[in-house]
């Protein structure tokens, strides 16, 4: 958050220690900035960036457990850590308005956080109803009072999760941002956020130049993999051969010797591998391969999220909304019924850079390969 900005100067997310300080953030500095105009889509002018589905914001607890009774007239009831304990699954609050939610009750596509005591599913104590408070600060800021003067953080908290979407339609980038804290077992706060970046790609866009380059690298993954599948088997079929030939020398009649020389497939796959450079293929290959299934899943994740966006029923039907996407299917409207969670998409294409940048050394190493090919 920018603290030049007097509408939404604060207490920053780093800042956090104590559960006082949390909601201070996020009635005040959270709620000032989701609900600024600069993030609205109908702003005269238009936008930079848009609040894309509202915001979720979920808790996870523990389940109480007796205490050990150390201490005469000390409190029946602890509250373990997250990693110790079982993870709450009951109803709570003002007349157990507060119900648990699996992880497959929650639309888009999300993903797990680690924190410092454990790792946190997708699972966990929704507030209903919060994406339609982002229009006005003033709903927002008293659905987050209401909260804190119903004790919805207690001593069970373990965990409170904020899941906002950021869009930016002129470079068609989406940045899943997801702010977890922690509540520790001595009432401290160990603030956390992720952010996932990555743009919005079409299955077919021939009017962008990165389309012919993702279909160049998956046509020369496919052929060098194919290539090197030939290789091998050539190789591997050539050994079983002289094998075969071996035997039949020492004495062994033909259809023994052929037997032998298949089902010793170890003896076979260690005449392909005899070449340290065969192995570097192999793995450059099956990374490439493992990257491109890791991007056609994430584009997938991606493009139902987007459908569910887009379906999902306007709340305030009196705004002129400004339509950022049309027909190729962009995300058309922030003020929408449900949160759609896109976090998952944002992971997976992460990963799949990642696993490039590891690839790419590994196809650096393999010039050395060739090295006895040139003069020097």
């Amino acid at each position: 958050l920018d603290e030049s900005d007097a509408d939404v100067a604060g207490l920053k997310y780093t800042q956090i220690h104590t559960k006082k300080e949390w909601w201070r953030f996020m009635k005040d500095t959270f709620a000032a900035a989701a609900t600024h105009e600069d993030l609205q889509p109908d702003r005269p002018g238009g936008t930079v960036l848009e609040l894309l589905t509202g915001l979720q914001i979920r808790q996870v607890r523990v389940q109480p457990v007796a205490c050990g009774g150390e201490i005469h007239r000390s409190a029946q009831r602890c509250f373990p850590a997250f990693a110790d304990g079982a993870e709450d699954t009951e109803p709570f609050g003002p007349a157990n308005e507060w119900t648990w939610s699996p992880a497959s009750s929650v639309l888009g596509y999300d993903h797990s956080v680690s924190g410092h005591f454990g790792v946190y599913e997708s699972s966990g104590y929704i507030v209903p109803n919060a994406s339609s408070t982002v229009e006005d600060f003033r709903a927002l800021r008293a659905l987050l009072t209401r909260l804190e003067e119903a004790d919805w953080i207690g001593p069970q908290t373990r965990a409170v999760v904020v899941d906002v979407n950021i869009w930016n339609p002129s470079q068609r980038l989406v940045s899943a941002v997801k702010m977890h804290a922690e509540f520790t077992t001595v009432g401290r706060v160990l603030p956390h956020q992720v952010v996932k970046t990555f743009e919005y790609k079409k299955w077919f866009d021939p009017t962008r130049a990165h389309w012919y380059w993702e279909l160049l690298f998956v046509v020369m993954v496919l052929i060098y993999s194919v290539e090197e599948a030939k290789e091998a088997f050539l190789t591997m079929n050539t050994r079983r051969k002289a094998s075969a030939e071996s035997a039949v020398q020492s004495g062994l009649n033909q259809a023994t010797a052929q037997f032998k020389s298949l089902v010793r497939a170890d003896y076979l796959l260690d005449a392909y591998f005899e070449d340290p450079w065969n192995i570097m293929d192999c793995l450059n290959y099956t990374l490439a391969l493992i990257v491109v299934a890791i991007e056609i899943q994430a584009r997938w994740q991606l493009h139902a999220a987007v459908d569910l966006i887009n379906s999902q029923t306007v709340q305030n039907m009196n705004i002129n909304y400004s339509s950022t996407g049309g027909s190729d299917g962009q995300p058309n409207d922030r003020f929408i019924s449900n949160f759609v969670a896109m976090f998952g998409p944002g992971y997976l294409s992460e990963l799949a850079y990642t696993l490039m940048g590891v690839n790419a050394v590994i196809t650096w190493a393999k010039l050395f390969k060739y090295l006895n090919s040139f003069p020097h």
